[in-house]
């Protein structure tokens, strides 16, 4: 069974794939450049996870996790600049995540905390808009379930 972490990260992927996908390439942890033949995609990466609470033993924590979401678009010839088109992808995601802010009663709560922009990400005209959401959500102390 995966830990409540990886959960929260494969749910925002589905989210952004359901129905019309936010972009036309919906990863989850991708580590390699997104290809020059791709227009637009969205990347859910797992950030850092802190518990939110005091120390003591329980059998349930409360963490606030950051899940971050990189909204790449690539300049069209003749057509929209680079941060146009990262910023319609951007933009598709919160609308997307508005939609379902428990995550399927995955999780308590999800906002938009962050936004980070870089240009030229890979020397092909290409503009990430990374939208950083905390996520507050409860595991099991044991396994983190």
């Amino acid at each position: 069974m995966s830990t409540r972490f990886l959960m929260l990260a494969k749910a925002v992927e589905a989210l952004l794939q359901q129905g019309t996908p936010v972009a036309e390439h919906v990863e989850r942890n991708r580590s390699r450049v997104i290809p020059a033949q791709v227009p637009t995609a969205a990347v859910v990466r797992q950030g850092q996870a802190q518990v939110d609470q005091v120390a003591g033993k329980q059998l349930h924590q409360t963490w606030l996790t950051a899940v971050l979401v990189d909204c790449y678009g690539r300049a069209q010839s003749g057509g929209a600049a680079a941060d146009e088109v990262a910023d319609g992808v951007l933009q598709a995601v919160q609308q997307r995540m508005q939609q379902d802010p428990s995550l399927g009663k995955l999780v308590g709560g999800i906002a938009l905390q962050g936004i980070e922009w870089d240009f030229d990400v890979d020397g092909e005209a290409t503009a990430c808009a990374t939208a950083t959401f905390y996520v507050r959500h409860a595991t099991s102390a044991a396994d983190l379930t």
